[in-house]
């Protein structure tokens, strides 16, 4: 087969069977199995394509391939195969495709006859038992139970777009991958971020369209595409290789694409844009956002730095200090701040969707940071970033969509995956807390060898590097910590009684009329109590069974691996040497990196995953099931140390007030668990503060949480006045002389800021 329609094949497959899909969408023929066709077709092609075209770029030498036009064409369909083109190919074939097809096909919004449908289905009494289905296995949006989804003839309308827009990505994925052509990157990266903004704003409407989220995604990509075109303009350069070696990027200009590389990858500061995306977009939207925008910003910054880095390996020198800075610096530093940002804003929150774009941005931040450093090692680590970020990513978003808490409807509330009040479903608690662990570098998980390597070398470089990756451990860890707090609750065992409360209060009031009331009359009513107590122990949830379900195949798959890398780093390391070699000189990382199948040594850091470690992460990972497996009991007082006579007769006990405003009451996971907000109050300024979130008033962010805290003060001032006419009253009551001498007004309670009836108003 001739190279050309081999590559055209590999590239163009998924965004054929996008317009086959979308012409059946059309006409109404987009029946299941079809579409199910058409979507593994465009999904296994590239892969197939992938496995044939590795052998060839092994070698180090890339290949050269002219689909449309010729390398002095400005604008041609024109690409370079080398390692890490191949590398970043394979993640989006195997990891990214498929994981957005999975949640744009199981996770779509529906329409206003589909909702209609799903109704009358839910409310049905022949499907009772698909309803009962549903609470267990999440539908379509997370309304309907699958069986409804599967009995339909033809896919919903936002189903079979939002699957089309899915393989559309890909291919245009797949085009940043390998574009040559500098034209041609700019444009297919342009269009990636337009197909990811669209696929987030499925079903909405077009007068609330993100368009200044739109705005603000497009500019990096343009501005990178204008500053490297007035770069190659003048040297009659056509493609990225053309500049390489051939003239030294300006330090200005390096300066103007260092910010447009930032905003591209939603980092500070315009990680506005990241939080109305995460706040607003559909599941696919987000995960397109998570899995495909972040990372190929990243991508074209080592792009970037393959063809403005001198022959030492290093951006262009500032000529300040000892050892001189380069115009990385500003990637660091920008770098940095997102982590640090990231970490402070996982702090306030605690929903899932807020979390995921504090991770997001921490990834961004962590590759920025390496791409500033601008060094072997650093852009070994930011090569492998691409990989474990795409994984831990992964595997946290295939958790939160298969469970639930994640949908295009109305989401319940929830820690992590486990939605609560419902029972934990432990397959999915692994793939959250495993690409949670990963992503925020915890040490035997994927993601710390690639932000030890970023460390390591900033430690030998300019001096201001240190305390700049100081600063990104520090929002690693803030992060860590809010992601710790927001998922403790999931591990919270579920509630069982042991006792009838009402029978309790009962005894309790016949022991202290009768203390010798032992008739057998007493004797069957202990008997039925204990039945009783029975019936309410088995009718009580409890933890989720052992089975692995389909759709938890997808998280579990990617915390394995995940797992497998973390144990196993040198064997990642050895995979992303060759792309990251790339990037650089020939033979720059020889001598720096030698790994093993259990660990490696790079710089000034070592890192050996023993057979003891590996024991404890299996122990840790058991434990962790079992606890989610156990059982609370629910005891009567004096079983907790006190006299059954201390016990009030008659008095309502905690059950009973949580029953009797079961609407109000927070779900029993959280009743020990103090707000974000509460928490850490004395962060709440720098929360709201412009500074964290620059441009968050123009996209509208914030705006909830103002509101609710206009409520909460509102709510504290009527509580306040309510205190205060009670207290009046009482001192009305014991006290009427006092009140007859001074001639007190009946309006002696009057709420603050109003005057009593026919006064002025104002303070006294």
């Amino acid at each position: 087969m001739p190279l050309t329609l081999f590559f055209g094949l590999l590239t163009l497959a998924p965004l054929v069977m996008a317009l086959a899909l979308a012409g059946l969408g059309l006409a109404r023929r987009a029946t299941t199995g079809l579409a199910l066709g058409l979507t593994l077709v465009g999904a296994v092609i590239p892969i197939i394509g992938l496995a044939l075209l590795t052998p060839e770029v092994s070698a180090g030498f890339p290949l050269e391939i002219a689909l449309l036009g010729n390398q002095s064409s400005w604008v041609a369909l024109y690409g370079r195969a080398d390692a890490l083109a191949v590398y970043a190919a394979i993640g989006v074939a195997v990891v990214v495709a498929p994981l957005l097809l999975w949640i744009a096909w199981r996770a779509a919004p529906l329409d206003a006859a589909e909702e209609a449908d799903v109704a009358a289905a839910l409310t049905d009494e022949a499907n009772e038992a698909n309803a009962a289905n549903a609470a267990d296995d999440a539908a379509v949006g997370g309304v309907a139970a699958p069986e409804i989804a599967w009995s339909r003839r033809t896919l919903g309308r936002w189903q079979w777009v939002g699957v089309a827009l899915a393989l559309t990505l890909e291919t245009l994925a797949l085009w940043v991958c390998f574009a040559e052509n500098i034209v041609l990157l700019g444009l297919v990266w342009i269009a990636l971020v337009a197909v990811a903004w669209w696929l987030g704003e499925l079903s909405s409407e077009a007068s609330v369209f993100d368009w200044r989220g739109l705005t603000l995604m497009v500019v990096g990509p343009v501005v990178w595409l204008v500053t490297t075109l007035l770069i190659a303009g003048p040297a009659g350069a056509r493609r990225l290789l053309d500049l390489t070696g051939a003239a030294r990027l300006p330090t200005g200009h390096l300066f103007v694409i260092a910010l447009a590389l930032t905003f591209a990858a939603g980092g500070y500061p315009a990680l506005a844009w990241l939080r109305k995306r995460a706040s607003i977009a559909t599941p696919a939207g987000l995960a397109a956002v998570a899995l495909a925008i972040m990372p190929a910003a990243l991508f074209v910054g080592a792009r970037t730095f393959s063809i403005g880095a001198t022959t030492s390996n290093h951006w262009a020198a500032l000529n300040i200090g000892k050892p001189s800075l380069t115009i990385g610096i500003v990637l660091t530093l920008l770098g940095a701040v997102s982590v640090a940002a990231a970490g402070l804003l996982a702090l306030g929150r605690r929903d899932p969707r807020s979390l995921v774009a504090s991770l997001i941005l921490a990834q961004a931040g962590w590759g920025l940071v390496g791409l500033g450093i601008g060094a072997p090692l650093s852009l070994l680590g930011v090569t492998l970033l691409l990989a474990t970020g795409v994984l831990g990513l992964g595997a946290v978003m295939a958790a939160l969509v298969a469970s639930g808490a994640i949908t295009a409807d109305v989401e319940p509330e929830s820690a992590g995956p486990r939605i609560l009040g419902e029972p934990l479903r432990p397959a999915l608690l692994f793939a959250w807390v495993v690409g949670v662990a990963s992503l925020v570098g915890a040490p035997l998980f994927a993601g710390f060898a690639p932000q030890q390597l970023i460390s390591a070398e900033a430690l030998t470089g300019p001096r201001l590097s240190i305390p700049l990756v100081g600063l990104a451990w520090a929002g690693s860890v803030a992060l860590a910590i809010a992601m710790i707090r927001a998922t403790a609750p999931a591990f919270t065992a579920p509630l069982v009684a042991i006792y009838d409360t009402d029978a309790g209060a009962d005894l309790a009031a016949s022991d202290a009329s009768d203390a010798n009331d032992t008739n057998e009359a007493s004797a069957e009513r202990d008997a039925e109590d204990a039945a009783d107590d029975d019936d309410e122990q088995e009718a009580q949830p409890i933890g989720a069974g052992p089975e692995l379900r389909l759709e938890e195949l997808p998280g579990v798959a990617l915390g394995v691996v995940i797992v497998l890398a973390g144990v196993a780093p040198g064997v990642a390391l050895m995979l992303a040497s060759g792309a990251a070699g790339a990037t650089m000189q020939a033979g720059a990382l020889d001598g720096l990196v030698a790994s093993s199948s259990s660990g490696y040594s790079a710089g000034v850091g070592q890192w050996f995953a023993t057979a003891p470690v590996i024991l404890v992460v299996v122990g840790a990972l058991v434990l962790a099931y079992l606890r989610s497996r156990m059982t609370r009991e629910i005891r009567p007082i004096y079983l907790a140390g006190q006299e059954p006579d201390t016990v009030l007769v008659g008095a309502p006990s905690a059950v009973d007030a949580v029953d009797a405003d079961a609407d109000d009451a927070p779900p029993a996971e959280l009743a020990e668990l103090p707000e974000p907000t509460d928490t850490w109050g004395d962060l709440r300024s720098a929360l709201r503060s412009g500074w964290l979130t620059p441009g968050a008033a123009w996209l509208g962010l914030d705006q909830d949480g103002d509101e609710d805290d206009a409520e909460d003060e509102i709510e504290d001032d009527a509580e306040g006045e309510a205190e205060d006419e009670a207290e009046d009253e009482d001192e009305a009551a014991l006290t009427p002389e006092v009140t007859e001498v001074t001639g007190a007004s009946a309006t002696a309670s009057t709420p603050r800021g109003h005057a009593p009836d026919g006064g002025a108003g104002g303070q006294a």
